[in-house]
């Protein structure tokens, strides 16, 4: 396995880890940190769809912070270990 392909699946087994931490409310109505995130890049666009869709949203499934919380760490992570695991990213 490529040393990239290491740090990516360590990555996505870490990240499981906040993203079960942070998604343990189960209050629908408010969203999680990602969810924000996610919500806010969507009202700073252009793209009248994106922009009206997060205006309208009152409900936040739990699966779907989960998912959110998930990627978002699961980069973060990536983007850290591609920095520092030794030969990647070099």
């Amino acid at each position: 396995m490529p040393p990239d392909g290491k740090v990516a699946l360590i990555a996505a087994v870490v990240a499981l880890v906040p993203a079960w931490f942070s998604t343990r409310s189960p209050d629908p109505t408010q969203p999680g940190w990602a969810v924000r995130v996610y919500l806010q890049l969507f009202r700073s666009s252009d793209i009248p769809f994106l922009t009206g869709a997060a205006v309208r949203r009152k409900r936040f499934p739990v699966r779907e912070a989960f998912l959110a919380t998930w990627f978002l760490s699961f980069f973060v992570i990536f983007r850290f270990g591609v920095f520092v695991w030794p030969g990647v990213g070099r």
